[in-house]
């Protein structure tokens, strides 16, 4: 949709005329802005903007490709918003053919090239045929009588499963410059493939950047990551591949979204538990970072732009489309090592909050051409917080102020190849000519220091599988630190599959290379590497290796008894703990089903009072306790926990006491354990947070007495979750309950459902009718999760559940309701203070600091906040705090997870591997369910966020928060 490489194929076909029945009202405001309709776009001083086809011809334009003629071929939505399952019954999307001809740059004859389609994320003109990305596969229309209409679908590639909600499966295709086919695959299912060279069989949940010859075969993956959306992908002059994606970085506060340049070997973020597959390569534990950070720009379409129309200063730069901005992003790439450094700036913005750009296209007089899909897109988009199917798109094309119209035609001759795109061509086919002259670039390149060289030499060496170039590609790592190279070097020598260089480099003096020949060899299936060997740098004295070996070591769970003497060996003698607490805590983790590891635990706490253990070992053991206790602990974690409770002061310090009752909460409260968290809990000297973490970590049915009521309803009603959480397990008696029952209209709406638990255990009349009387007269009442209470009222009379479901339909007041909600809410509010918002932002009683990452503080059960100014209107911020079931943020959508004893856990997926999933349910609370516990998991249209909090803030409060929020634009 975006490539300038354009296959060169005549095409005779015949056209259906439409005459340009839409007026387009256009007024030159001055040299850099541009009134078109409803949109003043700005733009660089020298350019114009124009509108170039009508709503009459292609109404909500999503992707576009030109073919070899100059026609533009472009994706047309029906408007729908249902997930694209839905849609696929009903199948309404088509494909538009613009061409202007009489040479004017506008558009104005279009015919229906194809209709009824599924949802589409992608289209490609390509010798002679246009393939059109959807969900969940690529088709490829044909027209082969030349009537102007493709008579022909043949699917050319399917996802192989369902699409999911969001339908990121697939996006693209893409032509490349090596004349084979690229597209995308997101949305973290499993994918089955083969690598059509080496014929080996992957299945993996990873997101992928795939490519194949066009009829099909040889198909690979060159780029893979964690990211929920990968999207478009172009080429610059010497072949190499960029890419725009969505949720791809959160290393820093306000990074989200990007440009990445797909490099060999590379593995992007996010960092997420699909990357932890042992399926998915990886080069190291280090992620590759885009080389554009966009924030929450949500780009789509990128285009190359490799032409002189603009000027000198402009070819070789990439264009963004920003859907959640509103604008084009022109991204300037420059030299830096073996990748670039990218310097973005704004090209086109609008002022209108509907135009939403999903494409942008160099055309071959050197003009740009941006696609604006409208107001339609809400599926999975909270920018678009509003359907707005009437709210059209359009197609323009920006040009230097004063260029004449010429009719757009691909160059006759292509630009003459460099030695890097000769280099890469000769890899990517495969072709033996290529080992001489990529060993001649890398000899070159190693001499002369260029690490572009390097890495394209590596990257053709890779493919061909010269693996007399270990040697060679080992030296690389030699050089100045470069990540991009890195990972590269580490993916070739672990495709060339040559063992025997890097058991040698095992013990070179360099460390990049002993790390790299480490990562190497543990991901050659045959390669042999052994826990010994990656133990005896586990406490190298050199950052690289030893994070090499932890790294390595803690991927395999197998190896925990091999590696338990000589941990224990170091570790019991006093040794500083490899990588610190948080090194030593994922090693444990990775290791912990090993019974010697889990030993070693218990051991590590026991001696902590004889001085024999380092402090930080303390707590690295303490935080993989907590992090990954099996699903029976041993008894000797129990006994070695309540030796700390109940350990001198030395040993009680609130750090340490904190650390010992995160743990305690694994252990579903062992006999040995429950008598010190008791004396904790009820130890008046101490601070109230960590008492109230005892009583939390206290089992089910814990008993009661009126005092330890007393403290804890203090607790709930100063907002403190643990409080509600031991509130829940505990077995309180009938006049307890109505004392419960009391606090509820004061408690905010992240606690009210944390306790409503507490009712199970008494499924009187009495009881019930307390707990919905004081529910009915709660302020947070519209947080009430109706598959909480209902599973509260479970056990209760017939005629409280049914007055149970009476009060839930109260709380339905359907979408024309909430709509009529908001707009009251909308008219109550006064001017907002920035000032005063932070303060609500950051209290106990709004309590959105618990959730919601600003900066470097914060929760991470809800969407960063750190950027939100940037892509959230006032309305939209609006509704997300009064309605954050409307529009569920990606990544933050929650599951709902029923496992083999009927319980459901409502959270969000954290970790979902093999073994089981870690889900967030609030603020500070994880559950860890075992795989084989599991009997279904299913999506949640309920967010995790409760509703409700505009009844516990005045409406002062609320606009001084949206007036905070709006504000808020750091990074940007």
């Amino acid at each position: 949709m975006t490539s300038i490489f354009l296959s060169a194929r005549s095409a005779n076909l015949l056209w259906m005329g439409l005459s340009l029945a839409t007026a387009l009202s256009t007024t030159s405001l001055s040299a850099a802005t541009r009134q078109i309709g409803a949109h003043t776009f700005t733009l660089p001083e020298g350019f114009q903007i124009e509108a170039v086809a009508t709503t009459d011809q292609v109404a909500r334009p999503v992707n576009g490709s030109l073919d070899d003629r100059g026609r533009l071929y472009v994706t047309d939505s029906n408007g729908s918003t249902e997930p694209p399952a839905t849609q696929a019954k009903n199948p309404q999307w088509r494909v538009v053919r613009l061409e202007d001809t009489d040479g004017d740059g506008r558009y104005d004859r279009s015919v229906v090239f194809a209709d009824k389609l599924p949802m589409l994320q992608g289209i490609l003109w390509h010798q002679g045929s246009v393939y059109v990305g959807g969900t969940p596969a690529i088709w490829k229309l044909t027209d082969a009588d030349g009537d102007g209409r493709a008579e022909r679908r043949d699917e050319w590639w399917n996802v192989g499963h369902p699409s999911t909600h969001c339908g990121n499966e697939v996006h693209g295709p893409y032509a490349g410059p090596d004349g084979l086919i690229y597209w995308t695959k997101g949305a973290f299912e499993p994918v089955r493939w083969t690598n059509g060279f080496t014929g080996t069989v992957h299945q993996d949940k990873a997101s992928h950047i795939f490519r194949a010859r066009p009829d099909g075969s040889a198909m690979e993956s060159v780029m893979t990551g964690g990211m929920d959306n990968p999207v478009d992908v172009v080429f610059n002059a010497d072949g190499e591949a960029f890419f725009t994606s969505t949720f791809i970085d959160f290393s820093q506060p306000g990074f989200r979204d990007g440009v990445g340049h797909a490099s060999f070997g590379a593995v992007f973020g996010k960092a997420n538990s699909v990357l932890e597959d042992r399926a998915v390569f990886r080069p190291g534990p280090t992620l590759a970072h885009p080389i554009a950070q966009l924030g929450a720009a949500a780009p789509s379409g990128l285009a190359a732009y490799d032409h002189t129309a603009f000027g000198a200063g402009y070819s070789g730069n990439l264009f963004a489309a920003a859907f959640n901005l509103r604008k084009i992003s022109r991204i300037q790439l420059e030299r830096e090592g073996s990748s670039f450094r990218a310097k973005d700036s704004d090209f086109v913005v609008s002022s209108s909050i509907d135009f939403h750009p999903t494409d942008v296209l160099a055309d071959a007089d050197g003009s740009v051409l941006i696609l604006d899909t409208g107001g339609w897109y809400k599926l999975c988009c909270p920018s678009s917080q509003l359907w707005k199917a009437d709210v059209l798109g359009g197609v323009y094309r920006v040009t230097k102020t004063g260029a004449s119209h010429q009719r757009p035609k691909p160059p006759t001759a292509a630009a003459p190849e460099s030695e890097l795109a000769r280099v890469r061509r000769l890899g990517d086919q495969r072709d033996p000519a290529g080992i001489p002259a990529a060993m001649a670039l890398l000899d070159q390149s190693l001499k002369s220091g260029r690490r572009d060289g390097q890495l394209t030499a590596i990257t053709a060496l890779a493919r061909l599988r010269h693996t007399a170039a270990a040697p060679a590609i080992l030296r690389t790592l030699e050089g100045p630190e470069d990540e991009a190279l890195r990972m590269a070097a580490t993916a070739a020598l672990a495709d060339l599959r040559d063992t025997s260089p890097l058991r040698t480099a095992l013990s070179h003096a360099n460390p990049r290379v002993q790390a790299a020949a480490l990562h190497a060899l543990e991901q050659i299936p045959s390669g042999g590497l052994r826990a010994e060997e990656v133990g005896v740098v586990l406490f190298s004295d050199r950052p690289e290796s030893r994070d090499a070996a932890l790294w390595v070591a803690q991927r395999h769970a197998d190896w925990g008894d091999a590696l338990a003497g000589s941990l224990r060996q170091r570790l019991m003698a006093g040794t500083p703990p490899p990588g610190g607490r948080e090194g030593l805590s994922s090693l444990l983790s990775g290791l912990m089903s090993s019974p010697a590891v889990q030993g070693l635990v218990a051991d590590v706490l026991t001696t902590v009072t004889t001085a024999q253990v380092h402090p930080e070992t303390r707590q690295g053991a303490l935080s993989a306790m907590a992090q990954q206790a099996p699903k029976n602990p041993p008894e000797s974690w129990s006994r070695a926990l309540s030796a700390l409770l109940e350990a001198p002061s030395a040993s009680n310090q609130p750090e340490t006491l904190s650390s010992v009752l995160r743990a305690a909460r694994t252990l579903n409260g062992q006999p040995a354990l429950r008598e010190a968290l008791q004396k904790i809990a009820r130890a008046q000297a101490l601070p109230a947070p960590l008492r109230l973490s005892a009583f939390a970590a206290l089992p089910g049915g814990w008993s009661a007495n009126d005092t330890d009521l007393a403290f804890l309803l203090t607790g709930l009603r100063d907002r403190q979750g643990s409080a509600a959480e031991a509130l829940s397990k505990a077995a309180l008696e009938p006049h307890h309950l109505d004392q419960v029952a009391s606090a509820l209209p004061e408690i905010g709406p992240l606690e009210l459902n944390r306790v409503l638990p507490a009712f199970e255990r008494q499924p009187s009349a009495r009881a019930g009718q307390s707990l919905l009387t004081a529910l009915g007269q709660s302020k947070a009442r519209t947080a009430v999760r109706p598959e909480t209470l209902r599973a509260t009222l479970k056990g209760y009379p017939a005629e409280i559940r049914a007055q149970g479901d009476r009060f839930l339909e109260t709380l339905d007041t359907g979408l024309a309701g909430r709509r009529k909600r908001l707009e009251k809410i909308r008219s109550e509010l006064p001017a907002g203070d920035v000032r005063r918002g932070q303060a609500v932002f950051n209290s106990p009683k709004a309590a959105c600091i618990q959730c919601h990452r600003l900066g470097y503080q914060g929760g991470d059960v809800g969407p960063e906040l750190t950027s939100i100014g940037t892509v959230r209107s006032a309305d939209d911020l609006l509704e997300a705090i009064v309605e954050p079931s409307a529009s569920l943020v990606r990544s933050y959508e929650p599951v709902s997870i029923t496992t083999r004893d009927g319980e459901e856990r409502l959270g969000i997926l954290r970790r979902d591997d093999a073994r089981g999933v870690t889900l967030i349910t609030g603020p500070g609370s994880t559950v860890q369910i075992d795989r084989a516990d599991i009997t279904a998991v299913t999506p949640s249209t309920v967010s995790l966020m409760p509703a409700g909090l505009d009844e516990q803030i005045t409406r002062q409060e609320l606009a001084d928060l949206i007036e905070f929020l709006k504000n808020t634009r750091w990074g940007r």
